[in-house]
């Protein structure tokens, strides 16, 4: 994954983690509080569905990134390796080339 991807999906699960700490803190106090705490559980509670939610979207950004950076660097090896013999005969880029200039003329 690029390093401004991955700095930034950390940052946000960093983020994440310190939400989470304060909701379980917020779910002790409110059974502290008892009866009056009741509604702050319930906010407590929506924080961590929240919480939740960042989670997996940001579990699916690091995977799908690592994802397609792996493909691209499949992509420009390939496309490396077509590269460094245009002279000989069958590689990938002059039967690219021919065939090109065979489908133009």
């Amino acid at each position: 994954m690029s390093t401004t991807m991955t700095n930034s999906v950390e940052q946000i699960r960093n983020i994440n983690l310190t939400k989470r700490m304060i909701t379980f803190n917020s779910k002790i106090e409110a059974v502290r509080a008892g009866e009056a705490g009741k509604a702050f559980a319930v906010v407590s509670g929506e924080i961590k569905s929240l919480s939740d939610k960042t989670t997996a979207v940001t579990d699916k950004m690091r995977n799908d990134t690592t994802k397609d950076i792996e493909e691209l660097k499949i992509i420009s090896n390939d496309i490396a390796t077509n590269m460094r013999g245009p002279d000989r005969p069958g590689s990938g880029f002059t039967c690219l080339c021919y065939q090109t200039a065979w489908n133009h003329s």
